[in-house]
């Protein structure tokens, strides 16, 4: 992990903007372009597309009823990895939501999760999630610690997001 502080519950989040796809269509994605408009955004930071562990989180978010609970929640994917990357990601896992690219770290040093290495690659980005309210401030945020695919449990957000937006 860098040194860089993570955000916490009650900070602000850091606007970006960031280039990304969605549904095989490329495009500048912003924080604000969501929370300006009412919603709250479910950010989600993974290593790598095709990483057995994130591509287990990315799915099971996919997968995830609670969006269909909550309309003004909405996912976002970002990784260190390029837009071509995530298009070939995203149609063979159908990922339904935007996965955006943060290649130079910029957005992950700003929310403090960065590792400095992991498996041999420097700096690649920490998996984390962030629930960013429609005042840009974080609702919740975790580290997710997972050593397997088998590890990812969206049960403790789905419980938080109950208490949230319930």
């Amino acid at each position: 992990m860098s040194g860089t502080h993570i955000l916490e519950v009650g900070d602000t989040a850091p606007g970006f903007e960031l280039r990304g796809t969605h549904d095989d269509d490329s495009d500048t994605y912003r924080l604000s372009d969501y929370t300006d408009a009412g919603q709250w955004v479910f950010l989600m930071f993974y290593t790598l597309d095709f990483n057995p562990i994130c591509t287990a989180g990315m799915c099971a978010v996919r997968d995830a009823e609670f969006f269909d609970l909550y309309e003004d929640l909405v996912p976002l994917g970002v990784s260190g990895d390029g837009v071509h990357s995530h298009k070939q990601f995203a149609t063979q896992y159908s990922i339904n939501y935007p996965l955006l690219s943060d290649t130079g770290k910029d957005v992950a040093e700003q929310y403090g999760v960065v590792r400095e290495e992991y498996e041999g690659m420097r700096r690649v980005h920490q998996r984390a999630v962030f629930v960013v309210d429609d005042t840009q401030t974080v609702r919740f945020a975790t580290v997710v610690d997972a050593d397997s695919a088998g590890d990812i449990d969206l049960g403790p957000i789905n419980d938080t997001l109950q208490d949230l937006l319930g």
